[in-house]
């Protein structure tokens, strides 16, 4: 965990946040955001969108935004990183525009950062559909863990990063996202992360992450576990 002093006025969290074409969710997802307790910027990286996310989200009154336009194509993984490499803050995090977190998601992840030393801390999540409708828990299918997790987290990846805050020294050391990767590069990341550094986990679903037909990764594929488990 960086130790280095912050200077007045900068913010102490980064949240990046690439958008193509996330009508008409990505108002909503801005607004939760800016709705955190905490100090932040948020980083929204355009790629290519042509719905009017760009001029929905310039719309907004608030100088905590900060708006990247991205080359033509850039994959999710590269966007983040360009983001990165402009952060002010020391804490990085990340949301999708078609998500929702919590009001108290940082001030609960960063009260744990600090309890616990952890690089990353992330939480469970909600699952919802392109409606809202409550589908069911991320983690209800997975065996999270924290502190060491390199061993179970080769078997299953339950760590959303949606729901992701991590020490920006730890994403600089590492590289950021592998960019030859354009699909798992978030669980790559997490898989390379956990070789050097501990977990902590929020039980928490501090995030409503939406499944739709537009998903990058994945539409309907939640189902809530057999009632018996």
């Amino acid at each position: 965990m960086s130790t280095t002093p912050r200077l007045p006025g900068r913010p102490l969290v980064s949240v990046i946040m690439p958008c193509r074409n996330g009508m008409p969710f990505v108002r909503h997802a801005v607004e939760r955001v800016l709705a955190q307790k905490a100090p932040l910027e948020l980083l929204f990286v355009n790629v290519d969108s042509s719905d009017g996310s760009l001029q929905e989200v310039s719309a907004i009154d608030d100088d905590r935004i900060r708006v990247i336009e991205a080359p033509t194509g850039t994959a999710p993984g590269p966007a983040r990183n360009l983001a990165a490499s402009r952060a002010q803050g020391d804490v990085l995090a990340f949301a999708d525009a078609d998500d929702l977190w919590r009001p108290d998601k940082l001030e609960r992840q960063l009260r744990l950062r600090s309890e616990t030393g952890a690089a990353l801390v992330y939480s469970d999540c909600r699952v919802i559909d392109g409606a809202g409708r409550v589908l069911g828990a991320y983690l209800s299918r997975h065996r999270p863990k924290e502190g060491t997790i390199t061993k179970r987290l080769l078997k299953e990846n339950f760590v959303r990063l949606s729901t992701v805050l991590v020490d920006r020294a730890a994403f600089e050391c590492l590289g950021g996202f592998h960019e030859d990767f354009h699909v798992a590069c978030d669980y790559l990341f997490a898989i390379r992360l956990s070789l050097r550094a501990s977990f902590a986990l929020d039980p928490e679903a501090l995030v409503d992450y939406r499944v739709h037909d537009r998903n990058l990764t994945e539409a309907p594929w939640f189902k809530p576990p057999p009632s018996g488990r």
